[in-house]
């Protein structure tokens, strides 16, 4: 049975020839190359080559798939919607994009979301997509030019003041009202409320609005609780996220980093490991010192952090040439550590973009083919 699984499988597609192995393909027996019943319809027993008169270039996705344990990628060169027959036909029943992935990203690039001729369908095409007509356009830029307004009024809003004796709060009332409306409309036209409760950038939304809300009760009966109310307004300076729902690649970076969390944790636990060693070490070199700054656990905790991010503002330096070895070590080898989430992060955020691009592509496709009907 081993031999068999190690044992090459030719593929012949439109002329051109494929091969892997047996066991690559019998991890998945659900699709069409993976059972045996189903792809010895198209095998030449005199040959035994598998004749397949499908599209050449789809087929290197399709094989990736099998040689990655179930890692779709749609080549840059082939349509998403043949790639999309390619996979059905081979009985591949996956999604090419993550269902998470599509709806953080790219759910507002959509615009075949509840395309239908009733008022409700229209509302929620013109708060969905910008490009569906002149008017989702303009409500677009009315409601990014509202959010940065609100982000510059919240850097503007000196920490003194309450919510509503601002002199900033008409115009940031403004603001939230339009939110409000916004998302209220959003809720009301949306097609599926579930979705839209589970929807990442529908959440931002309302956890703003809400969030500028609990703020302005606080002040308005317990003007004294500004301990209370610095606490909203931190939680209000996350309105910036409110802007990704207009630019795609922020979605995209935010993505990334959901996509690597599990690779930040592992590597997050190894760098509080490596700071807590060298902040002990560093801790007992510089003992001996009397100058030293450096005289407790936690002083040392600082050191090691700002010198494994290769900060080094300089306030706290060892003395002793027990101590400077000690930092020698942290430097070089905290710098490596901080370096390897961000090869992590540059790799995943390129797959994502790989992933994507069929989608936009389309996207971009209906958007001209929607310009091209009114005309």
């Amino acid at each position: 049975m081993s031999g068999q699984l190690n044992s090459r499988l030719t593929i012949v597609v439109s002329g051109e020839i494929f091969e892997t192995s047996y066991g690559h393909v019998s991890r998945f027996p659900e699709t069409l190359l993976g059972n045996p019943l189903l792809r010895n319809k198209y095998l030449d027993p005199k040959k035994e080559i598998y004749f397949f008169d499908r599209h050449r270039l789809a087929f290197e996705g399709i094989l990736f798939y099998y040689q990655s344990n179930g890692k779709i990628l749609c080549p840059d060169n082939v349509p998403f919607e043949v790639f999309e027959e390619e996979l059905k036909f081979f009985g591949i029943k996956e999604k090419s994009v993550p269902e998470k992935a599509r709806e953080f990203i790219l759910e507002p690039f959509r615009s075949n979301l509840h395309q239908t001729h009733d008022f409700k369908g229209k509302v929620w095409l013109a708060l969905q997509d910008p490009n569906s007509s002149s008017h989702a356009r303009a409500i677009s830029l009315w409601s990014l030019t509202m959010t940065i307004v609100s982000i510059i009024l919240a850097i503007l809003t000196k920490s003194n003041d309450d919510t509503v004796n601002n002199p900033l709060f008409p115009y940031e009332l403004l603001c939230f009202t339009w939110f409000t409306i916004e998302c209220g409309l959003r809720l009301w036209s949306s097609p599926d409320k579930k979705h839209f409760f589970r929807n990442a950038v529908d959440i931002i939304d309302i956890l703003s609005v809400a969030v500028y809300y609990a703020a302005l009760i606080v002040s308005t009966f317990n003007a004294r609780s500004m301990a209370l109310l610095r606490v909203f307004r931190i939680a209000n300076i996350f309105r910036i996220l409110k802007l990704t729902r207009y630019f795609y690649g922020l979605r995209l970076l935010l993505y990334t980093v959901y996509t690597s969390r599990l690779d930040l944790q592992i590597l997050g636990a190894c760098l509080v490991f490596f700071i807590l060693v060298t902040s002990s070490l560093m801790f007992y070199a510089e003992t001996s010192e009397p100058r030293s700054k450096i005289d407790s656990i936690l002083n040392a905790i600082w050191w090691a952090i700002v010198t494994c991010t290769t900060v080094g503002y300089g306030d706290t330096v060892p003395l002793t040439a027990t101590g400077k070895f000690v930092g020698a070590c942290t430097a070089i080898f905290g710098a490596l550590m901080v370096l390897l989430p961000v090869l992590k992060l540059v790799q995943s955020f390129g797959d994502a973009l790989l992933a994507a691009k069929p989608y936009l592509r389309r996207a971009e496709r209906e958007r001209w083919q929607n310009k091209a009907s009114v005309i």
